[in-house]
């Protein structure tokens, strides 16, 4: 077996060897919650990714004549943090999946990439693929979801006012008030990495931010695009009492589209927005993993060194 670009030829290939790849198994956030009405084939993914190859890296793995995984790799909101967009694999090629994982992670790298990211179902057997590929577990995570309602969300957000250019590095500040160190030294450390490694919420954004004691408490994000979920993002400083988490939630639910559901990824550490989201008609749906690849060393004087393949 060979592991190669995938090229436009392959996309005929799909049509004959697609059907034995499974699913997609990796789940970035625009992807999360949004094919309850069906799985996309690797014949349309592979569609996808021709079309986008300037965003993405892809590799297909070759036995003769015949695919038996299709991967991609892109970056998230900056060139130094990407992650696993695509990855169909036959049940069949544990060990070369593997491989084809440290080679997304090489392009990733060849890009200026210093950490790849990839975002698994609870208990997939992808993890111990991931394992051995250097990927290292980051978080858990759980998906809410809330249910499309004609009813009016009612104007209890009066506190939060929409976010600023300047509120981008007291943003990073919350998210350092907010995170447990163990998680950040994964994630992100310095605003660079944590500016890059935010996952694309759509073409429709909007943010929110609460202030108090002079400084930035409490921050939302609100992501969709035409056909797709409303997909929200929280933080709160951990002092702040639930009525300020209440008041995020609220402001979320208003800036979104109110006839498409509401989606929100509560990561582990996050009890109380897990708490809220419920008590508001979200309901958990299904769990996931984090993982990460870091493509540099950290150093003493804290810069970063490449590592060596």
């Amino acid at each position: 077996m060979t592991i190669r670009t995938l090229r436009t030829t392959d996309l005929l290939r799909f049509l004959i060897d697609g059907h034995s790849m499974g699913q997609d198994c990796a789940q970035t956030w625009d992807k999360v919650g949004s094919n309850a009405g069906g799985i996309s084939s690797p014949t349309s993914i592979a569609s996808g990714l021709v079309l986008n190859r300037e965003r993405e890296r892809c590799s297909v793995l070759a036995e003769g004549l015949h695919l038996r995984a299709l991967a991609s790799v892109r970056a998230r909101s900056g060139p130094k943090a990407w992650e696993v967009h695509c990855l169909n694999l036959s049940p069949d090629v544990e060990k070369q999946g593997t491989e084809l994982l440290e080679r997304l992670c090489m392009l990733a790298g060849d890009e200026g990439g210093e950490k790849v990211f990839l975002r698994l179902p609870n208990l997939s057997p992808i993890a111990k693929l991931a394992r051995q590929a250097g990927f290292l577990f980051c978080t858990q995570e759980t998906l809410y979801r809330r249910e499309a309602s004609s009813s009016p969300i009612p104007n209890t957000a009066k506190f939060i006012r929409p976010s600023t250019p300047p509120d981008e590095y007291p943003t990073f500040r919350l998210y350092n008030e907010c995170v447990p160190s163990k998680v950040k030294s994964e994630y992100a450390l310095t605003f660079d990495e944590w500016s890059d490694a935010l996952e694309p919420s759509g073409k429709n954004v909007k943010q929110g931010v609460y202030e108090a004691q002079g400084c930035l408490r409490g921050w939302v994000r609100v992501g969709s695009d035409r056909r797709s979920v409303n997909r929200v993002e929280i933080m709160v400083h951990p002092e702040e009492e639930p009525g300020v988490w209440e008041d995020l939630v609220f402001w979320g639910l208003q800036q979104g589209r109110p006839m498409t559901p509401f989606l929100s990824l509560v990561p582990d550490h996050q009890p109380t927005l897990a708490w809220v989201l419920e008590k508001k008609g979200f309901i958990p749906t299904s769990e996931y993993h984090l993982m990460v690849k870091p493509l540099t060393v950290r150093v003493k004087d804290a810069a970063l060194a490449p590592v060596r393949a």
